[in-house]
């Protein structure tokens, strides 16, 4: 057994993929490495992601998704939000 692991940028791959996205498509906000593994947290226009990549192998162990609005987003948009 070696003490080899992967990139860093290898880890925000495997997330990016994992997830259905290129990397260039995601907003890194996190990175961090411990206990042999990597986490990566990032953020979509409407989403974000933690993910949990193994050090070792590059193999996504963990993943959670939760809906993100960006008020600015929203009323950027033509139009802006709907009012009630």
């Amino acid at each position: 057994m070696t003490n080899d692991i992967i990139s860093i940028s290898s880890a925000i791959q495997a997330a990016a993929d994992y997830a259905g996205f290129s990397a260039e498509d995601i907003r890194c906000t996190e990175k961090h490495y411990a206990n042999g593994l990597f986490e990566i947290g990032f953020d979509t226009d409407w989403s974000r992601y933690d993910c949990f990549v193994d050090a070792a192998t590059g193999e996504v162990l963990g993943f959670n998704s939760e809906p993100y609005i960006d008020s600015d987003t929203i009323f950027a948009q033509e139009g802006g939000a709907a009012q009630r």
